[in-house]
């Protein structure tokens, strides 16, 4: 199934947030993400708690998140992981080096 990052993304956000862990919050980290979608705020909210760190060269943050693009298996383990980690054991801010 080939489904794109930013409407994942949203739907994870969401059935995380039922359990009140989470909050909307909406600025601008990512060049690509328009500040006024729908899924902007979740997206960011999600790079804010170290669950996404968007694209990379060499470990060098580029800004950009790409939200078109269909999210790979990896990503999909990785932020799934991630989140699951922080239900259960709390702070995520220092999870953004894992790979």
């Amino acid at each position: 199934m080939n489904i794109l990052k930013k409407w994942w993304l949203c739907l994870f956000f969401f059935l995380v947030s039922l359990s009140g862990g989470f909050y909307v919050h909406a600025s601008s980290f990512f060049s690509d993400l328009p500040s006024d979608s729908l899924y902007s705020p979740y997206i960011e909210n999600l790079q804010e708690k170290h669950f996404i760190i968007g694209d990379t060269a060499f470990g060098v943050p580029l800004d950009t998140f790409r939200p078109d693009d269909s999210i790979t298996r990896s990503e999909f383990t990785k932020i799934t992981v991630l989140i699951y980690l922080a239900e259960l054991f709390g702070d995520s801010e220092n999870w953004d080096n894992m790979s």
